[in-house]
């Protein structure tokens, strides 16, 4: 010590020192964690070692009959479930629970509910919310509406106990103590092949369809699927190669001739060059057939494609039993076969057929009964003849054959031989009788056999089976009726003339068209077909997910659908006369609830232009991650998938192709999964120039952009707030200056965007660091608000991409990292488009140093608002529909439509006696702002069979011509305030159902009227009711349509003074929590 000095201990975190945090339970209930580690009840895991200093999330969940009460031990002071406890020490915390006690009502009754899995039950009063409040009393014979939600990663299996049902809601009448039990399972994942893994699940050998071990539905490069006639394909390529989808060809491929083929496939495959394997289950007779594919002759030439002999080789194996044929060839990239170009992937159709047509069974199970008065019955079995021009003679021998019936007790042997003509076309017919005994035996059957077949093969099998329908019931439950013998079967001969199929039966161009929220899963039974009921085509498994698809019976099959995205497809089933369809139209659309998840990313948001490749890692997983909903191929290009073994984590790669977004769903190997969904927006490639600016994805440094090195230099410091690790602020001379552009040009803060100019929005920043932090190691930190008039989301950014924050400090991901702190910085933020997103964007952006302190730019954040509507001038025309320019006003409209029970958003469908509140907040363009103007109201009313418009004045609603200058002011202001509220509507619309769209807007002195043209209000008010078993009114939104027609006159009411027929039609759309219910 020679002289005075100072020495400073610097400590840091210690990244690997941990806590443990310790549960103990008092009373039944249970308590788990996020981060995940603690299941304390249901599995008994209660105790979990967490980093020093984590936040842990617990909540508490009381079993049926009991409630929590609160926290003791070292989380004692916590008041309610969830609770956030920080680890700055090791913890023990006990969560007690008592039993339920209800105000004790004379004559109440209690409804209990349980929740098996993970997924939360609500009921229509409020009264629970389970979760946390499972237990409710109810006056005698009240009638209670229980809503189910299932968490991400979960789908609701059905009701038990006192409920039943596999709807997400259920009703139940309160006439005794009741207890409903909602049971939740895991989503099954896909192998994105093309195909759902509950079709391939029913291919033969219990869904290993090539017998290799291994279920079709869990390997990419095997896939099954259905055949029009209800049999099954397995097709089989190299392991390295990717099967982007196979399906039954829908290419609309001109005819081969007089080629008839039972199938044809189309193969999209991504892989140069693959062996394929077709396995035709059903089909043992296939290497009889010519199997050919429409191809090319020039490679790469499409002009030159034709129909051409593909060079398969046919053999057959044993699979489960039975006797399949295979057929075996090779695909190359580029080579024949290929419809493509040459670029690495495989476009191809083939299948195997015949030019004499073929056999084919009506229905190749039929089936009869022994009941009725005469001795001997007769089952009828059709066989048609397909593919061909009827030409040439055709004929087969046939002969019954014994299984578990037995010829001349069960039924009479028959044989015999069924010819065909030159140019007869019509179906031959083979009889077999039942003969009736009086033991009860049950079903038995018998098989019809073929042989020596002349100028046609079968299309498929050639034998058919006959299932004989016991009528004998045993002694003990016989109360002398046969009511309960009757079949109700397309072919049956049955006791009743009820029972009898009417030749009219069948599907013929049904068209169904359902509803489903995002999550939630319906069942819809098909019935009235004829034989069996094929699946035509699949729905696109982007919006919706095929859980199931189930041939309940001769004539009838039940689908399972599960919303996954908003949008719309179809599926088409028809029934084995082909010619009767079914077509069912889904709409899939938001859930009402937004479950949160605990994954550490849950939502990210990729930016690339076309033609560019970008390396992704997600993170913050549990175990090894999967991808669930593989993005769409049109927009851009999956080249990699590398999940880091069960870190959590992952790398994969992304290429643009073309303009547009679209998403990828990864999920972990939590318990339940938790999933990221990856939003991927493909931008257009930047000219030359604009390859000079700074990347969105990198933090650069000053020199990049000059227009933002002027920012730095015009910086005054101490604009800048500081705060520490435990949120206390103080002084920094830190300088923050922002900027928004608009196409390149630099933007005020606090600036507006029209809905226009917002699909073109850059956001940066300038920083000019303290100098005492110069030097120093530190993160940069960026974190988003975003606002509607009446909701907030909150964002940061990581080093790749915006996504969701809990707005904990403790939970900052950097966006970039400065080993040493310049003096002077800039930091790129966003590119794209934001004109989807209108409301209030705020913008804080800063530095974390090494001991957690936080500098950034409270004080003046960047900031701007988007808009949302349209402007018309009334000076370039005065009808609605004219064209007329579009004025870039930056007002932003936001619909509100609720009934006073919770239920409200935008397009939304209410019950006929629901009282409906509409409304639009307004945050008004500073340029109109203080402006004399007039509020002005359009409603257009669509109706079962027209549509009215409406126009209100300040007094009442009344009839419009359209005329933009006949429209009267609701409300005049001499100054339109910055903000505000524009009633529209309160009370019911019982008399006048229907779909509503309402148009609210406002007019200025000079003629020009903004108005929400982008997102008008829009619902509908259904005008169905309903009566329970009890004949007890219900609401519904089911929804009718009804009208009387003569010749080209249709109305509702209807009249005419002509005699004649008329007609009577009605639409019906069902109840979204009816459908798919047996009615």
């Amino acid at each position: 010590m020679t002289t005075d000095k100072a020495c400073k201990a610097i400590f840091v975190p210690d990244t690997d020192a941990s806590a443990n945090l310790t549960i103990t339970i008092e009373g039944d209930g249970g308590v788990a964690s996020s981060p995940p580690g603690i299941d304390c009840g249901d599995l008994d895991d209660c105790s979990e070692d967490y980093l020093l200093g984590s936040h842990v999330e617990l909540t508490a969940t009381p079993r049926v009959g009991w409630e929590f009460v609160g926290w003791s031990g070292d989380c004692s002071g916590l008041i309610g479930s969830p609770v956030i406890v920080e680890l700055e020490t090791s913890k023990n915390c006990t969560a007690i629970f008592q039993e339920a006690t209800l105000p004790a009502v004379p004559g109440d009754y209690p409804l209990d509910i349980e929740i098996i899995g993970q997924g939360e039950v609500t009921s229509s009063d409020a009264g629970i919310t389970c979760g946390n409040d499972c237990i409710e009393n109810y006056t005698p014979e009240t009638l209670v509406t229980l809503t189910a939600v299932a968490k991400d990663g979960y789908r609701l299996k059905g009701w038990s106990g006192s409920c039943s049902g596999t709807n997400s809601t259920t009703t139940v009448t309160m006439n005794a103590a009741k207890e409903c039990i909602a049971t939740f399972e895991i989503i099954p994942v896909d192998d994105y092949d093309g195909v759902p893994g509950s079709i391939e699940n029913d291919a033969p050998n219990n869904g290993d369809g090539n017998s290799d071990g291994i279920l079709d539905s869990e390997q990419n490069h095997v896939v099954s699927l259905p055949t029009p006639e209800g049999n099954y394909v397995t097709v089989e390529v190299s392991e390295n190669c990717s099967v982007e989808n196979i399906r039954l060809s829908q290419r609309g491929l001109p005819t081969d001739g007089d080629y008839y083929y039972p199938y044809l496939l189309d193969y999209f495959l991504d892989c140069p060059n693959t062996e394929v394997t077709v396995y035709h289950h059903g089909y043992s007779n296939i290497c009889d057939y010519t199997c050919r594919q429409y191809a090319p002759l020039i490679p790469g030439l499409a002009e030159t494609s034709q129909w051409q002999d593909s060079g398969m080789s046919c053999d057959t194996t044993m699979i489960d039993g039975q006797t399949v044929a295979t057929t075996t060839f090779t695909l190359t990239d580029g080579g024949t076969g290929d419809s493509g170009i040459t670029d690495d992937k495989i476009l191809h159709t083939s299948g195997c057929g015949t030019q004499s047509g073929c056999l084919a069974f009506v229905e190749n199970t039929l089936f009869a009964d022994e009941f009725g008065n005469a001795t001997t019955h007769t089952a009828p079995m059709k066989i048609a003849r397909e593919g061909d021009a009827c030409e040439g003679t055709v004929s087969t021998d046939y002969t019954t054959q014994d299984n578990t019936a037995t010829q001349n007790a069960d039924y009479l042997p028959a044989s015999g031989t069924l010819t065909w003509a030159d140019g007869d076309c019509s179906d031959k017919t083979i009889t077999v009788s039942i003969l009736d005994d009086i033991l009860p035996e049950g079903d038995e059957t018998a098989n019809i056999l073929f042989s020596n077949l002349v100028g046609a093969p079968f299309c498929d099998e050639n034998q058919a089976v006959l299932t004989i329908k016991d009528n004998e019931m045993p002694s003990s439950t016989d109360n002398g009726s046969n009511s309960e013998n009757c079949y109700n079967l397309p072919t049956c001969n049955v006791c009743c003339n009820g029972c009898q199929a009417s030749e009219e039966d069948g599907v013929n161009a049904k068209t169904i068209i359902v509803t489903i929220e995002v999550g939630n899963t319906i069942d819809i039974l098909l019935t009235e077909g004829k034989g069996q009921l094929l699946l035509n085509e699949i729905p696109d498994n982007t919006f919706v997910s095929l859980d199931s698809w189930k041939t309940v019976g001769s004539g009838t099959g039940q689908v399972t659908l599960t919303g996954l995205n908003v949008g719309s497809t179809k599926m088409t089933i028809s029934d084995s006369t082909l010619a009767q369809v079914a077509t069912i139209y889904i709409n899939v659309i938001e859930s009402d609830q937004v479950t949160d998840v605990d994954f550490g990313i849950r939502a990210m948001l990729v930016t690339l232009e076309v033609e560019q490749s970008l390396d992704v890692t997600v993170a913050g997983g549990q175990g090894a991650l999967s991808i669930n909903k593989i993005p769409s191929n049109q927009f851009v290009a999956l080249d990699a998938w590398t999940p880091l073994n069960d870190t959590g984590a992952a790398d994969f790669t992304l290429r643009g192709l073309q303009v547009g977004e679209t998403d990828m769903i990864i999920y972990d190997n939590a318990n339940p999964p938790q999933k990221v969904t990856v939003t991927i927006r493909v931008i257009p490639s930047k000219t030359a120039d604009e390859e000079n600016k700074p990347s969105a994805q990198d933090v650069s440094d000053a020199d990049t952009d000059e227009a933002l090195e002027e920012l730095v230099r015009a910086c005054e410091i101490g604009n800048a707030l500081a705060i520490n690790t435990h949120g206390q602020g103080f002084d920094s001379d830190s300088c923050f200056n922002g900027v928004v552009r608009n196409h390149g040009q630099a933007l005020p803060n606090h600036s507006y965007f029209s809905h226009t100019a917002a699909q073109d929005v850059e956001i940066a920043g300038a920083v000019k660091v303290d100098p005492v932090h110069v030097g120093q190691p530190a993160e940069i930190l960026l974190v988003g608000i975003y606002q509607t008039l009446t909701s907030e989301r909150d964002y940061l950014r990581d080093e790749e991409n915006w996504q969701a924050w809990d707005k904990q400090l403790s939970t900052l991901q950097a966006a970039g990292f400065y080993e040493q702190l310049p003096e002077t910085f800039t930091v790129p933020i966003y590119t794209g488009d934001l004109s989807q997103t209108a409301g209030e964007f705020t913008v804080f952006m800063g530095y974390r140093l090494t001991d957690g302190t936080i500098v950034y730019n409270g004080i003046e954040p960047i900031h701007f608002f988007v808009g949302n509507s349209l402007s018309l001038d009334l000076m370039a025309g005065t009808r609605l529909d004219a064209e007329q320019p579009i004025q870039q006003v930056a007002t932003y409209f936001e619909p509100f439509v609720h009934n006073f029970e919770g239920y409200e958003g935008n397009n939304l469908i209410f019950v006929n006696r629901d009282l409906l509140n509409i409304s639009t907040f307004v945050r008004v363009d500073p340029q109109h702002v203080g402006k004399m103007v007039d509020i002005l109201m359009v409603a257009v009313h669509k109706r079962s069979l027209d549509q009215v418009e409406y126009a209100r004045d300040s007094q009442t609603w009344h009839r419009w011509d359209k005329q933009l200058d006949s429209l009267q002011p609701v409300k005049h202001y001499l100054q339109l305030p910055e903000t505000l509220e524009i009633p529209v509507y309160f009370g019911e619309l019982a008399n006048v159902p229907g779909e509503f769209v309402v148009y609210v807007g406002y007019r200025t002195e000079d003629g020009v009227v903004t108005f929400n043209g982008i997102e008008p209000i829009h619902f509908t008010v259904a005008n169905g009711f309903g009566l329970d078993e009890n004949s007890q009114p219900f609401e519904t939104t089911a929804r009718f349509a009804s009208w009387v027609y003569q010749m080209e006159n249709r109305g509702n009411p209807f009249q005419t003074q002509s005699r004649g027929s008329f007609g009577i039609g009605v639409n019906i759309i069902p109840d979204s929590t009816h459908i798919g219910e047996t009615a």
